[in-house]
């Protein structure tokens, strides 16, 4: 039998044509340096000096003078709510205070800026990402709050930095599947948790979305994302064994068979997101208008120089592969699913405000979303151009280079604003800590009110307000300037009512020992009397006789008139 024989084959090799040639890669420390630049340069327009807000006083100078740690841990119930957030207030924050807490500041931009770097690796691997999501990460204006305030950045920012982390290790096990990433992981992710409840559901969710997409794949290394369920119920059981304090009401709850819960609460819950995001786009908007005024009354006009030249460092950056989409030929993942999974990590972040007691969202509370949204937008640049990757990558350069000058520039108004904050509160403590030497019992303080900042770029909930906001700030900040702690109460009189039935009994004047009023022009105390009672109502007088004004109750609600 013969065997026929076939003619042989020539294999022409097949030549790839890859939308994003070869060249050489920045090194990882300029892409950190340009971020970080951009990140930490909005805080240093007035210099290598940190503005102190409400809370950071007593956080950060009297909490870790009162009291060794444990008993501190004891008496505010730390461990009942953000633990690790709480320790690390007096463990490690507070040695920074005074002049180092700009270097906190900084610190935290570094963990800010790392965050960004590891979420854009994540979801490069997964459905291409390209540097455009780590200037909308970085530098919208509306996160200036949770990244600039050391009392909301030790808790955003850091739940943040490992929650990011942690997502890259798991990641990291997916492909590789070696299990010390799976244990870097779990321990990284439970660190995560410690600091604030947005980020615990940011972090589950998002592990939950890189399960989704590898199940197929890597059915048993997905599956390690479950143990995400043994760390929240460590979390969890940790935090009711040590519930007790101050603190603990964090953990109050409202579900949706309570009470209220369609009619009132959700309602309320939806009106101050959709306040906190249109007010995102007023302070980019009036912010820039205010910065461009205030640059021309400093003459600083070296920061308008720095922030171009990191604009167009971060503009060339983005024309690279490796700040462009680079794995958008190879990407895992379709582009319905990258937009699930934004859309995933948004709801997340926002859900603890679903079910916690306290219906409260204020600009902070709007950080842990930028990484869906800024992923979104990023994912918005490339459905415009599809395949286009020259015209992409020149879009998302522009965009990147406007984006960074723009914001850039739009906070320091944001940071003008907390500067002269703080000189009120200053004011406003020196003739406090004059006038009250020594008194006892309750004090009240009329005409002293929450803000005096004459055009600020959006007022909402506590953004950019003085010490003058409530007692326990006030109070606070009057023990770390004077050893002493007297029961001082600000009366605003701006804002009408003046008390509500919930605050009545703290507000009403026959409450209190003795009566001032602030006058902010001259920056005097003035002692006053008054006459009356809380069922008929109250009228105050300066010394010399001349009314100050009148509090009058209706059905249990106070009302002020001058």
């Amino acid at each position: 039998m013969q065997t026929q024989l076939r003619p042989a084959v020539r294999r022409v090799p097949v030549r790839r044509v890859d939308l994003y040639p070869r060249q050489p890669r920045w090194p990882r420390a300029v892409e950190f340096g340009l971020f970080f630049a951009a990140a930490a340069l909005r805080f240093l327009y007035y210099g290598f000096r940190y503005f102190p807000q409400l809370d950071d006083y007593i956080q950060y100078d009297k909490y870790a003078q009162f009291a060794p740690l444990g008993e501190m841990i004891e008496r505010l119930g730390l461990l009942s709510s953000r633990p690790i957030a709480g320790v690390a207030d007096i463990a490690v924050w507070s040695h920074f205070w005074g002049a180092g807490m700009i270097a906190a500041c900084l610190l935290l931009s570094v963990m800010w800026t790392a965050s960004a770097l590891l979420f854009r690796r994540v979801f490069d691997g997964e459905f291409g990402c390209g540097a455009l999501f780590c200037v909308l990460y970085l530098l919208l204006p509306f996160n200036f709050e949770g990244t600039y305030w050391i009392s909301a950045a030790t808790r955003v920012v850091c739940g943040m930095f490992f929650a990011a982390l942690a997502l890259r290790l798991f990641s990291v096990w997916l492909t590789r599947g070696r299990w010390p990433w799976l244990v870097g992981f779990s321990a990284v992710q439970l660190i995560s948790f410690g600091f604030y409840e947005q980020t615990l559901a940011l972090s589950g969710a998002a592990v939950l979305g890189l399960m989704l997409l590898h199940l197929r794949r890597h059915p048993r290394r997905a599956l390690g994302g479950l143990l995400t369920l043994v760390n929240l119920a460590i979390y969890f059981l940790f935090t009711l064994a040590n519930s007790g304090g101050p603190l603990a009401a964090r953990m109050s709850l409202i579900l949706p068979w309570h009470e209220g819960y369609f009619s009132v609460f959700l309602p309320e819950l939806f009106r101050q997101t959709g306040d906190a995001f249109a007010g995102g786009g007023v302070i980019l908007a009036r912010g820039f208008a205010r910065s461009l005024r205030i640059l021309a009354d400093d003459g600083r006009w070296w920061y308008l120089v720095l922030f171009a030249a990191l604009a167009g460092g971060i503009g060339l950056f983005c024309l690279t592969p490796a700040g462009a989409n680079g794995r958008a030929v190879r990407r895992v993942s379709s582009s319905a699913a990258a937009v699930g999974f934004a859309l995933l990590l948004v709801l997340a972040a926002l859900s603890p405000f679903f079910v916690v007691g306290n219906t409260w969202f204020s600009l902070r509370s709007a950080v842990p979303l930028t990484a869906g949204l800024a992923l979104l937008g990023e994912l918005a640049l490339r459905a415009c151009f599809g395949r286009l990757a020259r015209t992409a990558r020149r879009a998302a350069a522009l965009t990147a280079c406007l984006l960074v000058l723009v914001c850039g520039v739009a906070s320091v108004s944001e940071l003008h604003d907390y500067r002269r904050t703080y000189a009120d509160d200053q004011r406003i403590l020196a003739a406090l800590a004059e006038k009250l030497d020594g008194a006892e019992g309750r004090i009240g303080v009329l005409n002293l009110e929450k803000s005096y900042l004459p055009g600020q770029n959006f007022a909402f909930h506590e953004h950019i307000h003085g010490v003058s906001e409530s007692n326990w700030a006030i109070q606070g900040a009057l023990w770390a300037m004077t050893e002493q702690v007297p029961d001082v109460y600000p009366l605003a009189v701006a804002d009408q009512p003046f008390y509500l039935a919930w605050n009545r009994e703290l507000k009403r004047l026959g409450g209190f020992d003795s009566l001032w009023w602030w006058n902010h022009e001259t920056g005097e105390l003035i002692p006053l009397t008054a006459e009356g009672s809380d069922a008929e109502g109250w009228t105050v007088f300066f010394p010399d006789g001349t009314p100050a004004g009148r509090v009058r109750e209706e059905n249990g609600v106070g009302y002020f008139s001058a």
